[in-house]
């Protein structure tokens, strides 16, 4: 084993007698660097999908951070579910963690034991490609981006979580708490989609379910309507005018005509 992998420490438990005097019941074992396990897994899972002739995966830092909090919680919280303690599912959590990454994730969670980071993320991969719910996650052609979270429970056992995502873009631009009403607002993107530019979708959903967004023609939506990206490289922006009700204007991003219901809110006062 190498040894310049594993940081050790010292557990110390202490139980106090009614006399004052104290027994000291001390665990030792090893504490394997998450982020090695984290690595090795995510090459296991790419070796996996070349494999099979699908493109890997792109690692995202967000999604890790985003798989981190859901095992560091499940160990703390002592429950092994998608839905974490406070009643949030993948995609919720990735809403209240991470607003700024747009697009749908799904999650694989399990718990496994090993002596080695190496032993730990074989045995994780492995019941996870045993699994066809897991195993479909790993091998889904619509997913783009990945992150893994590894939080160790004791001397032999990890909870892990892979959190996928098709990834569409991130938002570079800070809401602020309130945008005038009748003001135009200009949002700013980072692309990630893995599909051509050409077939992003972002529409807009207004505080007024009954204002018209006129198309050119005549044609019109009622309570929400299409929006034109305008592309510089890998960046988009997209400008709304914010005439249409005081309340929250939602920017939901796409492809090829549908788009996810979570978005980028902008309040309006």
């Amino acid at each position: 084993m190498n040894r310049s992998l594993i940081i050790t420490v010292m557990l110390c438990a202490v139980l106090f007698t009614i006399g004052g005097n104290a027994e000291h019941i001390v665990t030792i074992y090893e504490v394997h660097n998450p982020e090695i396990i984290e690595k090795r897994i995510f090459e296991i899972l790419n070796e996996e999908r070349k494999s099979r002739g699908l493109q890997p995966l792109v690692y995202n830092t967000d999604l890790a951070g985003l798989a981190r909090i859901q095992s560091t919680n499940m160990l703390k919280h002592n429950f092994f579910s998608h839905t974490d303690q406070n009643g949030m599912n993948p995609q919720q959590r990735k809403v209240r963690y991470f607003p700024k990454l747009m697009g749908g994730v799904g999650e694989n969670i399990a718990m496994h034991y090993g002596t080695s980071p190496e032993e730990v993320a074989v045995n994780l991969m492995k019941g996870w490609m045993n699994s066809p719910g897991h195993r479909a996650n790993i091998l889904k052609k619509s997913y783009s981006h990945v992150g893994v979270g590894i939080t160790q429970k004791d001397a032999q056992y990890f909870y892990g979580t892979q959190v996928f995502a098709d990834l569409i873009a991130t938002l570079e631009t800070e809401i602020p708490a309130t945008v005038p009403f009748g003001s135009e607002f200009t949002l700013r993107f980072k692309f990630h989609g893995a599909f051509p530019k050409e077939q992003l979708t972002v529409f807009a959903h207004f505080p007024d379910r009954r204002a018209r967004f006129y198309l050119p023609g005549g044609a019109f939506y009622i309570g929400n309507g299409p929006c034109t990206p305008v592309w510089d490289g890998e960046y988009f922006t997209v400008t709304l005018k914010l005439d249409k009700g005081k309340g929250g204007y939602s920017i939901r991003l796409g492809s090829n005509g549908s788009f996810y219901p979570d978005g980028v809110l902008i309040p309006v006062e």
